[in-house]
């Protein structure tokens, strides 16, 4: 799964968007991306971020799945109408 998840945690601005997890990140801060994998599928990747270095961080994937219906409408939505995201990757 991880091969498949890399692709989308370095994507560009208009293919992916990342939020923190709030209700999952007790233990640890957890991310979610949702974004296009380099086949076009849309995948949600759960991931960690630990900086190493100025502009420079490991990523650990814990899960990627393929998008749900209701997650592929929200992000074709995103898509065609701008407005406050978390944080775009």
């Amino acid at each position: 799964m991880a091969k498949i998840g890399c692709p989308i945690v370095r994507s560009c601005l208009t293919t992916s968007y990342t939020g923190y997890d709030d209700e999952r990140s007790e233990n640890e801060g957890r991310w979610v991306t949702l974004g296009l994998a380099e086949d076009n599928t849309l995948l949600v990747v759960v991931h960690t971020l630990e900086e190493v270095a100025e502009n420079q961080a490991w990523v650990r994937i814990i899960s990627a799945r393929a998008a749900t219906g209701p997650e592929r409408k929200q992000y074709r939505s995103d898509l065609l109408t701008p407005r406050a995201r978390a944080q775009p990757t």
